[in-house]
């Protein structure tokens, strides 16, 4: 008889810590240490797409704002750096060549193969 939830976990588990198919973007495995220290540590961020809302955070060690499904528009955008957001964190062309949202970005800080990090203006 197999334990279905240690089985569950298991199997969850291959998936998540593969680093050639960790089931997210692969740029926040492979370069979580430049990715954090891309901005300061008390930086608020807003990042994306992140389906589940956390994963970015955890590796970017960063709090702030999430996204996904490209669903970031400017009134948000400008919500967000009201509330404080300094930096966007994007792995989507979509979002950072929307005219209505490269309006408020101020300079490219790093990039990855498919993440870009970008300063927001005030």
């Amino acid at each position: 008889m197999f334990d279905l939830p240690s089985l569950t976990c298991m199997l969850r588990m291959k998936v998540r810590w593969n680093p050639d198919s960790p089931g997210f973007n692969k740029d926040l495995l492979v370069y979580k240490n430049e990715l954090r220290e891309a901005v300061p540590d008390s930086a608020l961020v807003i990042a994306g797409n992140d389906i589940s809302k956390h994963i970015f955070f955890y590796y970017i060690h960063k709090k702030g704002w999430a996204f996904d499904n490209d669903q970031l528009n400017d009134t948000l955008i400008v919500r967000y750096i009201n509330e404080g957001a300094k930096y966007l964190y994007s792995d989507s062309r979509t979002i950072d060549s929307n005219p209505s949202i490269s309006q408020y970005l101020d300079s490219l800080v790093y990039e990855t193969q498919n993440i870009k990090v970008f300063r927001l203006k005030n």
